[in-house]
């Protein structure tokens, strides 16, 4: 609370640690599922532009959970509000299942989850190696990431106040 450094330092820093441990996390998984049979495109640019995406990621959402942390002030319910925002993200997602197969409203709606940009960024990198939808997927989630940052410091000199 009475630290000389900025709001900003403090919600960036906080993401980009989410960051890391996301690269870590994703590095164990791909090293469990690599015995399990699932063939990975491992290409130089492949892997960078996935750990640019993890980070991004990572920062994303831990921003978004400062904003309600910064929002609610209670752990009780920051706790339930973080459940009731991750599960339909998830689901509304096309980590399941394909967004062609999903109603149409809720393919309108899955236009706006940062999550959907992650899962098609990581597939076609990882999986399927098609890269033409990289550049968008990137951009959309810099665009998420940037609005939760500037949304997590607003938030959190809120909370200084």
């Amino acid at each position: 609370m009475v630290t000389p450094t900025s709001r900003g330092s403090i919600v960036l820093g906080k993401g980009l640690s989410a960051g890391f441990r996301g690269l870590v996390q994703s590095f164990v998984i791909i090293l469990l599922a690599i015995p399990l049979g699932v063939s990975f495109v491992f290409w130089p640019i492949n892997l960078l532009c996935v750990m640019g995406i993890i980070i991004l990621a990572s920062t994303c959402f831990a921003c978004l959970s400062i904003v309600f942390a910064s929002l609610l002030r209670r752990r009780e319910r920051f706790m339930g509000v973080i459940q009731l925002i991750t599960m339909p993200l998830f689901f509304a997602s096309n980590a399941l299942y394909p967004i062609e197969a999903m109603p149409q409203l809720l393919q309108y709606i899955t236009k706006f989850n940062p999550l959907y940009y992650v899962v098609d960024a990581l597939r076609s990198l990882l999986i399927t190696n098609d890269l033409t939808n990289i550049p968008m997927n990137f951009g959309v989630l810099l665009l998420f990431t940037t609005f939760f940052v500037l949304a997590g410091i607003w938030g959190l000199k809120r909370l200084m106040e």
